[in-house]
């Protein structure tokens, strides 16, 4: 049997066709039944989450919602500058950079 590693990690093309050729070997109708809904109530399910988040999804982008929502404050550059000589820093960017 194959295990899930990782959720979102892709299944590779031989996998799927050793699943394939598996299920065409089959000729017991009550399994190949069972995998039929199986695959019918992931498929559904998958419908589901798409409907989901397209619901979610807004059909405007609003700038000044979106500020609202995310509690943005706009760059104040007066109090940049405050702070950058209140740092006083005397050394170079490159001196700075480097020692990072």
């Amino acid at each position: 049997m194959y295990k899930i590693i990782c959720v979102n990690m892709l299944v590779p093309e031989s996998v799927k066709l050793d699943i394939i050729s598996q299920i065409t070997q089959l000729s017991d109708a009550e399994i190949l039944m069972q995998l039929a809904d199986v695959l019918d109530k992931n498929t559904k399910k998958k419908e589901h989450i798409l409907a989901v988040i397209s619901k979610l999804i807004r059909k405007k982008l609003d700038i000044e919602q979106l500020k609202t929502e995310q509690n943005f404050t706009n760059f104040n550059r007066a109090r940049f500058n405050q702070l950058i000589k209140k740092l006083d820093i005397k050394e170079p960017i490159e001196v700075l950079l480097q020692s990072i």
